[in-house]
């Protein structure tokens, strides 16, 4: 019985062009579409530039080695023409290795678990910023669950160790 009542009311709805919200949902597959308004998170850092297009050409390399890392890091730099030079980018590249070693909590995971804090650190900092802060706020394990052999060898030489001589 109710079935007829809505059967006949689509039928004169549909006779007087007229649609009820019900009938209109059932077009568009019964559920509302709501576009998201992205957040203007501001311009990006040129650091940042460099690692996203790094980041997309270290995925096809047949090679995966942290020295294939930096050599796309100065690729990408070559190729995005950013007025920004290489030592500019090394020393940002550190500033964000440093800001993970000076984390007390991400230096005792790593001596848990036996990894050289910087090595790693390097990696972390080429996976991008979010990864570099859900280390910082979750853990290394958390976003980490195991280090690979790649991890263990730094992308970037650590600028306080000596040279033996």
């Amino acid at each position: 019985m109710i079935d007829e009542n809505i059967k006949q009311a689509e039928n004169d709805n549909a006779a007087n062009g007229t649609a009820s919200d019900e009938t209109k949902n059932k077009d568009k597959g019964g559920t509302k579409e709501f576009k998201k308004k992205k957040k203007n998170s501001g311009p990006k850092e040129n650091l940042d530039k460099v690692l996203n297009k790094a980041r997309k050409l270290y995925s096809k390399q047949l090679e995966k080695k942290a020295s294939t890392k930096w050599a796309c890091i100065e690729f990408a730099l070559y190729e995005l023409r950013v007025s920004y030079d290489i030592g500019q980018c090394r020393a940002d590249y550190l500033a964000r290795v440093d800001r993970l070693l000076d984390s007390r909590r991400y230096e005792n995971e790593c001596k848990a678990k036996g990894i050289d804090s910087f090595s790693l650190a390097t990696h972390v900092v080429f996976d991008g910023k979010t990864s570099m802060y859900c280390v910082l706020d979750n853990g290394l394990s958390s976003v980490y669950r195991g280090v690979s052999d790649e991890m263990k060898n730094p992308v970037i030489e650590n600028p306080n160790t000596e040279i033996p001589k």
